[in-house]
């Protein structure tokens, strides 16, 4: 694909993507024009495939490989809702105080089911209970090669499972504003029952543009994550401004 092409391509996605978000059926004369194999392409690469795929399938476009990454996406949001719960009861049994992060919560700001593509579950937890977190994912069948390693433990499971469990939101190699800004995050956190805790929608928005721009500002960021900044604007028009200003 030829660097004219990759453009072409990801204007089609865009529009692909506007479609799927605001219940529009693409045009006869846009889809006319697309390469879907390229759009397919860029797509994965971008991992927005299955958001694509409810737009064309709602214009009766049959394309195997987006009606499969689809089906794979909705597979794996309903895998991991379910082994989620199991992980976090038991959290909730050993009294560790954990957040749910990022696409966890962001996922159901979208239309449909499996529309955000999900690689992982990342979870912020209680530090000083690490060694009670590495044996609940062990005895859960889990694996780790990155554990004590960063600010953040990753534990796998075949078919699917990924969790990325952080003692703290920022890495010793993140921008310093953003590390000095979550050194303790915990006094921004309020109950949401039992052990389970969240930000507020203030700061759990300006964590959504932090990490965005951390992404962006060292190795490039991607559409998923300008998906996800746009499909929290509902969210955002409900928030305190003035908070957002000051803390930003």
């Amino acid at each position: 694909m030829t660097a004219n092409e990759y453009k072409l391509a990801a204007y089609h996605l865009v529009y692909l993507i506007r479609c799927a978000l605001n219940d529009k059926k693409p045009s006869k004369a846009m889809l006319d024009k697309m390469n879907i194999s390229n759009v397919y392409t860029v797509s994965e690469a971008h991992f927005v495939s299955a958001i694509a795929a409810y737009a064309l399938e709602s214009a009766g476009v049959s394309y195997e490989r987006f009606r499969q990454a689809k089906l794979d996406s909705i597979r794996r949001d309903i895998l991991f809702n379910i082994e989620r719960e199991n992980i976090c009861a038991q959290l909730e049994a050993n009294k560790i105080w954990y957040v749910p992060l990022k696409g966890i919560i962001i996922k159901d700001f979208y239309p449909r089911t499996g529309m955000r593509q999900m690689s992982d579950n990342d979870i912020l937890f209680d530090e000083s209970k690490r060694k009670q977190v590495h044996d609940i994912f062990i005895s859960n069948g889990y694996e780790t090669d990155m554990y004590e390693v960063t600010n953040q433990d990753v534990y796998k499971k075949e078919p699917v499972f990924n969790f990325e469990m952080h003692v703290c939101l920022a890495g010793k190699n993140d921008f310093r504003p953003v590390r000095k800004y979550y050194s303790d995050i915990t006094e921004k956190l309020v109950s949401d029952g039992g052990f389970r805790k969240r930000m507020t929608d203030e700061d759990f928005y300006i964590y959504v543009i932090a990490h965005a721009y951390k992404h962006y500002a060292s190795r490039g960021t991607g559409l998923r994550t300008l998906v996800d900044i746009y499909v929290l604007s509902d969210l955002y028009e409900k928030l305190n401004k003035d908070y957002l200003e000051t803390e930003l």
